[in-house]
């Protein structure tokens, strides 16, 4: 009987200890899975999302009426935040340039004016949305000095392919020339919109950002 009392103590002090070591990591997975799975609200929610667009100077609007009542888990807005800080860090804007030439009028007393439309193409892409947007001018000189005169025409808007775009406004335009005249340069500034609805959550997201795009020509 005594041989088989210390053929048992061993294998009881082993599995206790086993147990006193898994214990403290079943209770830690407890804990990390109930913290994903803990509930949020739609104005936490929201308020959370808002806060992180702002770093990123993008404003956020969620569809408060279609959002009331609506919970979320932890782990959802963990995934969200992932989402949109990868969005805002990498949001794609790629810009392609072009022009044209129209010769105006050719006279030996004022020179050989000539006149081209320049613009170039600014193209904003987030995870659900993409637009391109288009700054155009009308740039003058005088082709047998070969020195600007005047930048005109200045306008902006969406062009081409576009997904859940809401409107592109344009705010402000200036002009400028450089000293040597070899140089103008037509500047806008506007607010995009897009508006989508999340896969996941259904929600509607609007999103509002203001941006500063330009045209060049050089000589």
């Amino acid at each position: 009987m005594k041989k088989l009392q210390n053929i048992f103590k061993p294998s009881i002090l082993l599995t206790l200890a086993v147990i006193m070591v898994l214990s403290p990591l079943t209770t830690k997975a407890a804990d990390i899975s109930e913290e994903k799975n803990e509930i949020v609200s739609f104005d936490e929610y929201y308020t959370i999302l808002k806060s992180e667009y702002e770093k990123y100077g993008i404003e956020l609007e969620l569809d408060q009426e279609q959002g009331r009542g609506m919970t979320f888990t932890q782990e959802f807005l963990s995934e969200e935040l992932d989402r949109v800080r990868e969005e805002c860090k990498s949001l794609i804007e790629e810009q392609t340039e072009s022009e044209g030439i129209e010769i105006i009028s050719i006279s030996p007393r004022a020179g050989m004016p000539v006149s081209a439309v320049n613009y170039s193409d600014h193209k904003i892409k987030g995870t659900y949305y993409e637009a391109t947007i288009r700054v155009q001018a009308r740039f003058h000189w005088d082709a047998q000095n070969n020195k600007f005169t005047g930048v005109s025409e200045v306008t902006s808007f969406q062009n081409g392919k576009a997904i859940s775009f809401v409107s592109w406004k344009q705010t402000e335009k200036s002009t400028g020339i450089s000293s040597d005249k070899k140089r103008a340069t037509a500047v806008v500034k506007g607010t995009y919109k897009f508006s989508y609805t999340h896969p996941v959550s259904k929600l509607k997201y609007t999103v509002t950002d203001s941006k500063i795009y330009g045209v060049t020509k050089n000589l």
